[in-house]
């Protein structure tokens, strides 16, 4: 099975969409900023260290995968006037075209939170 990235999954809706995705065989690449949050342990699991909000920690979650998760979303104590921004920021290096190599980035990609 192709590779799925993941990105915010050690929140709400994050750890989930990683457990499913490894439960359905998928090899899984998450970026967090601090692998001790996310739970889970796989042989088929990678974690990457980093800031979605980082163009560049971004596209090494991305190579490789044929599919993104985003579940970023705010926690539940940023500031209200912060939350759409801070989750637009993290989605838009995936969401603004093919890369700065020319190749077209992920096949597919899915966003979830709120």
């Amino acid at each position: 099975m192709a590779a799925v990235a993941v990105l915010g999954g050690t929140g709400r809706i994050g750890r989930h969409v990683v457990a499913e995705a490894l439960a359905r065989g998928a090899e899984v690449r998450v970026l967090v900023r601090d692998p001790s949050r996310l739970p889970v342990r796989d042989d088929r699991l990678e974690v990457l260290r980093g800031d979605a909000r980082d163009a560049a920690a971004v596209r090494r979650v991305l190579e490789g995968a044929t599919a993104v998760i985003s579940s970023l979303g705010p926690r539940g104590n940023t500031p209200r006037e912060g939350r759409t921004s801070d989750a637009y920021l993290g989605a838009a290096p995936f969401v603004s075209g093919p890369s700065r190599s020319g190749r077209a980035g992920t096949q597919r990609s899915a966003t979830t939170g709120r």
